[in-house]
């Protein structure tokens, strides 16, 4: 069994896609359209890890930025489903402080999402 891995430039795409999404939210305004939900199968984009959090409850339980030697900001953000109380973590790398804090969401949100019966 073969797996296609995305190439540099489909990841890229698929940043720039969850950083203007990030940015929507940060300025209070929606998302851009179209929207895109998903980058691969069960996993979601920025937009949709928003909208699936609200739906199912999540929380946040902490949040940790710091900056590397090379100038990008390193996060890890923590959330709990409270339907199973799970608490996970998703980290995010990125120049801007808060596009980090957004990548380290969705990526915690992918790992609560393992535990959600379709």
């Amino acid at each position: 069994m073969s797996s296609k891995r995305p190439t540099l430039q489909q990841m890229q795409q698929s940043d720039k896609i969850d950083e203007a999404a990030i940015r929507a939210v940060l300025s209070g305004k929606p998302f851009p359209t179209p929207i895109y939900l998903w980058h691969a199968p069960r996993i979601p984009t920025f937009a949709n890890a928003y909208i699936l959090a609200k739906k199912h409850g999540i929380t946040k339980v902490s949040t940790e930025v710091s900056q590397s030697s090379e100038g990008d900001h390193i996060a890890i953000v923590r959330l709990k489903l409270p339907a199973t109380k799970s608490i996970r973590a998703g980290a995010g790398r990125h120049a801007d402080p808060m596009i980090a804090r957004g990548f380290a969401f969705r990526n915690a949100v992918r790992q609560l999402l393992v535990e959600v019966k379709p």
